[in-house]
C-alpha cells in the first residue's frame, strides 16, 4: 500500500476507538500501556512517577484507546512526529509505537486497526517516512504490518534453553 492507498480502520462491532485528547484521563492511559502490553516481550509495567515524565512530552491527538463492548480498556496505539528519528534519517519521520491489545482480545484482529487508525492520523502531517516499533509482537501480527508495507529496518531475535524440567 502507499500512503494514499491506506484502507480505512475495520473496527469490530461494539469496539470504539477514541484519540486522548478528547478523553483525557491519565488512568486510562496507564491502564491501557500496561495492559496492552503485558506479557510482551521488551514491555514493562509503567507507574504514576513514569506516567508523569512519559505523557506530558506525547502528543494527545496521537494517542488511540480502544475500548471493548462493555466500555474497559482493550488497547492502545500511539503515533508523533519524531525530531530525533527526522534527525537521525534526514527526512521528516513519523513513529508509530504498535498497537497493545489487552491479552483477553489479542486474537480478536484488533491490531490492524489501531494501527490504520494512528497512520492515517500521522499521514494527515505529512512525513516522508514512518517507522513502526513493534516489541514482542506474534509472528501473525508482524505479517499484518508488513502486509500494510512496512519492511523491517532491525530485528532483534532472542533464544532460550531451559536446563530445568
Amino acid at each position: 500500500y502507499g500512503l494514499l492507498e491506506l484502507p480505512l480502520p475495520d473496527i469490530p462491532a461494539g469496539f470504539v476507538i477514541r484519540s486522548y485528547d478528547k478523553i483525557q484521563q491519565k488512568d486510562l492511559f496507564m491502564e491501557a500501556v500496561n495492559r496492552g502490553y503485558e506479557g510482551l516481550w521488551g514491555h514493562h509495567q509503567i507507574n504514576d512517577e513514569e506516567l508523569m515524565t512519559w505523557l506530558p512530552q506525547l502528543p494527545p491527538a496521537g494517542i488511540f484507546l480502544l475500548f471493548a463492548p462493555d466500555g474497559s480498556i482493550a488497547g492502545i496505539c500511539r503515533a508523533e512526529m519524531s525530531a530525533h528519528l527526522t534527525s537521525l534519517r534526514g527526512i521528516v519521520t513519523g513513529l508509530i509505537d504498535a498497537p497493545g491489545v489487552v491479552s483477553t482480545y489479542r486474537n480478536a484482529n484488533l491490531h490492524l486497526p489501531l494501527l490504520l487508525t494512528a497512520l492515517h492520523w500521522l499521514v494527515s502531517q505529512s512525513p516522508a517516512s514512518i517507522e513502526l516499533e513493534a516489541w514482542g509482537e506474534s509472528p501473525d501480527v508482524l505479517a499484518q504490518y508488513r502486509a500494510l508495507g512496512f519492511m523491517p529496518i532491525q530485528e532483534e531475535i532472542s533464544y532460550q534453553h531451559l536446563l530445568v524440567g
